[in-house]
């Protein structure tokens, strides 16, 4: 509550009075920026002065005070009112300042929540991001590894039926060479009557050695699916191996993600906390400014108790 510039020269005027020291229009001018000149200082300094004269005037005619005590009590009224005035504006100020500071606090916690507030924002939105790329891996993980596996074990079965195919084309050409040779030794016993049998026998045998060459050639064939068989296992071994690596990094990614988690609850504490320190300084602004209001509610009734006198002594001058 601002005052007016007559009751700013009032306080100052009792102040001085108070102190024992000698009121002057020169000293007024002195202390206010305000006055810029004497008329206008002496104009203020004149009420206050008729308004000293007047509460003289009123106790020396009521008590029956001589001049002098008249000048000693008024001096002490006018020191305890200044002394009072200054304490309870100390008061104020001092409320003042701590609510300021209160509330300067309350904005820097404020400003750390909503910063601490994005951050958990920002990692909930990784992790969501986390999760999706995830689910996407797993997907298309699960895919690859069922594409591999199909083309694995249509790979062996085609090599099982071709070695199934060589093993009966084998066993029938081994069949062929047992009935040749069998075919050749009745040859050889029929060779002594009929020279025809011999050459017969002749063109079996020459039969018989290239079927033998066809049988090596099916053999080689065999041990080249063998191979191609050998080759598909470690093709699977390796697709497993695969495997294992892309678990692994599920594995890590899972890992990650926990302590993700972790670090959101230990944030959303901090966020709780937070939050308490902001509660016990809203706390803490009201009772200042309770304490604020009941020290311009002291000022105000102090105001109104020398407003109240002042009226008095007016009336009793008129």
């Amino acid at each position: 509550m601002s005052n007016t510039m007559q009751e700013r020269v009032i306080d100052y005027c009792n102040e001085l009075y108070a102190k024992g020291e000698k009121v002057t229009v020169r000293m007024i001018l002195a202390h206010f920026d305000e006055f810029e000149s004497s008329s206008t200082a002496h104009k203020y300094y004149r009420h206050w002065k008729a308004e000293m004269e007047a509460n003289e005037k009123s106790l020396y005619e009521k008590l029956g005070f001589s001049a002098d005590f008249t000048q000693i009590f008024m001096k002490e009224i006018s020191r305890f009112s200044a002394e009072a005035e200054q304490r309870y504006k100390q008061m104020r100020d001092d409320a003042v300042e701590q609510c300021d500071l209160a509330i300067q606090d309350l904005s820097r916690v404020e400003d750390r929540y909503e910063k601490q507030k994005a951050l958990v924002d920002q990692q909930a939105k990784e992790i969501t991001e986390l999760k999706d790329k995830q689910e996407k891996s797993d997907t298309s993980h699960q895919s690859e590894l069922a594409k591999k596996e199909e083309s694995h074990n249509t790979l062996v079965e085609e090599l099982r039926q071709q070695i199934t195919k060589l093993e009966g084309d084998v066993e029938s050409a081994s069949r062929t060479v047992d009935n040749l040779r069998t075919d050749l030794a009745k040859s050889e016993l029929l060779l002594e009557n009929n020279q025809s049998f011999v050459d017969d026998a002749k063109e079996t045998a020459k039969e018989n050695r290239t079927l033998a060459i066809e049988n090596t050639k099916l053999a080689a064939d065999n041990a080249g699916l063998q191979k191609l068989v050998d080759s598909a296992e470690k093709r699977a071994s390796e697709l497993d191996t695969s495997n294992q690596t892309l678990n692994d990094k599920l594995n890590k990614l899972d890992s990650k993600l926990d302590t993700l988690n972790s670090k959101v609850e230990t944030l959303n504490d901090e966020v709780k906390e937070k939050d308490s320190t902001i509660e016990s300084l809203h706390i803490k602004v009201g009772g200042l400014e309770s304490l604020n209001e009941q020290a311009n509610r002291l000022t105000n009734s102090l105001q109104s108790q020398l407003d109240e006198k002042a009226n008095k002594d007016d009336k009793q001058t008129e």
